[in-house]
């Protein structure tokens, strides 16, 4: 009888153990999902942060050129060119402040992915 409770009770701890495997297991295979999305969501955010970044120099060209035109410009044509290099002047520092927002998304986005591939390392050594 003692040997027939000793058998239950290894049984018992191997199922809880294959129990415990089982449930490690699913888990890490969520975490490993969800650093794969958060993976994509930062390629995405540094996709945008590089558009926004290109939009702010071509913001920034424009500009320029508006300057420059009013500076050969006649009197009459400055007043015009000015008012136009002062609009391109906004529209480029509006650029620049989306560039810094997605830029910091992106960073925010890596690091997120990059926690939870380190958290799914961990999972995985345990």
């Amino acid at each position: 009888a003692a040997e027939a409770a000793r058998a239950a009770r290894a049984a018992e701890e191997e199922a809880a153990l294959a129990r415990k495997q089982l449930l490690l297991s699913k888990a890490s295979s969520v975490a490993s999902s969800f650093a794969a999305l958060l993976q994509e969501r930062a390629a995405v955010e540094q996709a945008e942060a590089q558009e926004a970044l290109a939009a702010c120099d071509r913001a920034e060209a424009e500009a320029e050129a508006a300057a420059a035109a009013a500076a050969a410009a006649t009197d009459e044509e400055r007043e015009d060119l000015e008012a136009a290099a002062a609009a391109a002047a906004r529209r480029s520092e509006e650029a620049r402040r989306v560039a810094r927002k997605e830029v910091a998304e992106a960073v925010a986005a890596d690091k997120a992915a990059i926690a939870a591939g380190a958290a799914t390392t961990g999972q995985r050594s345990k």
